[in-house]
């Protein structure tokens, strides 16, 4: 055992702490005191005035360094603890006139592999990139755990973090990555993206900035294909600042009632009649305008308020529902979009039907949507518990994205899909392309024979309107039928619907020809 190897880690470990902890820039102008004073009075003071204030520094550190949590499946830091070391990190560069980097590196189609591989499998996969990441990296590096399958590298300071050598460590981390993983008893291939930001290319910015431009970087990498490595230039800068801004005014919004709940409606192929109303969130922003659900989906993930923006969601529906009780509409069951991160919540379906028997609602009137990476989590306990739940108190459960995901049919029995939509990526131009018309009739036809019904959204033109409900596709929902509006809007227009529904001739029907 190398255990002047062992000492020197230790070591390492320990001044990387103590500097997070006590170069902080509000205790950096007394560091020369305790140099003078130590000068004056000799070296045991010294000694004693730096214990008193790296006690001073630990009792007052950050509660992001306080309270840091570790990611449970890979044991790195998350993103709060990320920040705080890389807000040490750009003060230390800035100190000491050297260059530091931050890159994040991601899986590529990582919902696909999780629906592949398993809960276990895809986590033991995420352990193998992460270790993979650390043997890379020089020691004094740093590895985070960001939201998804992403992971944040924070690099020391160093003379020369040029663009050239950032590339060349790039295709370092990919090459490791890429090895392909051992995984029950077969080879899984990985590839990676990458998105690269130097702290020269933001040299005002601080810690949430950079690892945003890193973060956007990456993103544009993924939207490039399999593989790819993006760094972050001067054209990416506006998005970030205003992610940085909105990230940092989500929580008073939601404090100051500014996102609430727009209603679109859905309607059936069948009768026409409005069979329903798709729950989004809108921001009312003060500058600017009404921003739309990506925007502020992304805003409340980078603040770790997704559950609280998904309570307010819930609580304007149940209120949307009460409200058309009493002026006597009926537009159906409203559908909200449920993340990963609310259905794994132990206590979800519980607080649910307590909610809706304290407003005496309907369940059948919430209608539960689950995206494919929730139901790649199926086997999770957590999940598969409350997903049994909602469904036995009578709410309906959908599956978003049908025909462009991983889902297995019988995953889709197990957890007790009522209706499946179909996205815009799937239902685009299908009144025009053949090919497209052959793979829509199909995915609606293999609905059919498991008796779940079918939506097609975002319906963008009445000529694909009109050949999906010859497809046979149950209910329609798209800006051609009516974009999304708040609430006091849709009483107006339900019963413009309604009238324009009555004044349509009606075809009679023959019975016993």
């Amino acid at each position: 055992m190398d255990w002047g190897r062992i000492r020197a880690s230790h070591a390492t470990a320990f001044a990387q702490g103590a500097s997070a902890i006590l170069l902080r820039r509000e205790l950096i102008p007394f560091l020369p005191a305790i140099a003078l004073a130590g000068l004056w009075f000799g070296r045991e003071s010294l000694l004693l005035l730096t214990l008193t204030a790296l006690a001073v520094a630990w009792l007052t550190r950050p509660a992001a360094l306080e309270d840091a949590d570790e990611d449970p499946v890979t044991g790195l830091p998350q993103r709060a603890e990320a920040e705080a070391i890389l807000e040490t990190l750009l003060d230390t560069a800035a100190r000491t006139g050297l260059g530091t980097a931050c890159l994040v590196v991601g899986l590529d189609d990582a919902d696909a592999a999780r629906g592949r591989l398993g809960r276990e499998d895809y986590e033991t996969l995420l352990q193998r990139v992460a270790e993979r990441l650390r043997t890379t990296l020089r020691e004094a590096d740093r590895i985070a755990r960001l939201d998804g399958a992403r992971f944040a590298i924070l690099l020391t300071p160093t003379p020369r973090p040029d663009l050239e050598n950032m590339i060349q460590l790039a295709v370092r981390l990919q090459t490791a990555c890429e090895l392909p993983v051992p995984i029950a008893g077969r080879a899984y291939d990985p590839t990676v993206h990458i998105g690269i930001c130097l702290r020269e290319r933001l040299p005002t910015a601080r810690a949430t900035a950079m690892l945003l431009a890193a973060e956007t970087a990456a993103a544009e990498a993924e939207a490039q294909g399999a593989g790819t490595i993006r760094v972050f230039s001067d054209g990416m800068l506006p998005e970030v600042r205003a992610r940085e801004e909105l990230a940092g005014e989500i929580a008073a919004a939601l404090d100051h009632e500014q996102i609430i709940a727009y209603f679109q409606p859905q309607l059936s192929t069948d009768t026409g009649e409005i069979s329903g109303m798709l729950v989004v969130p809108r921001w009312l922003h003060r500058t600017r305008g009404v921003l739309g659900a990506e925007e502020t989906q992304t805003a409340a993930a980078a603040q770790g308020l997704t559950d609280r923006l998904n309570e307010v969601m819930v609580n304007q529906a149940l209120d949307a529902l009460r409200n058309w009780r009493r002026k006597g509409i009926d537009p159906g069951p409203v559908s909200l979009v449920v993340t990963p991160e609310v259905m794994s919540e132990t206590k979800m379906a519980d607080r649910l039907r307590w909610e809706l028997d304290r407003l005496d609602i309907d369940p059948a009137k919430i209608c539960l949507v689950l995206e494919q990476d929730v139901l790649a989590r199926f086997d999770e306990a957590a999940v598969s518990r409350n997903i049994a739940a909602c469904a036995a108190m009578g709410c309906p459960i959908e599956l978003a994205g049908f025909g462009a995901g991983p889902v297995s049919v019988q995953v889709i029995r197990k957890a007790l899909i009522h209706r499946v939509r179909l996205p815009r990526s799937l239902i685009a131009r299908v009144d025009r392309d053949v090919d497209q018309q052959r793979i829509v009739a199909a995915i609606i036809s293999m609905a059919e024979g498991l008796e779940i019904e079918t939506l097609a959204e975002g319906v963008a033109t009445l000529g694909e309107n009109a050949l999906l409900a010859q497809l046979g596709c149950r209910h329609l929902q798209g800006d051609v039928i009516s974009p999304p509006m708040p609430f006091d809007e849709t009483p107006a227009w339900i019963a413009a619907h309604q009238v324009k529904l009555d004044a349509t001739p009606r075809i009679p029907t023959r019975r016993g020809a």
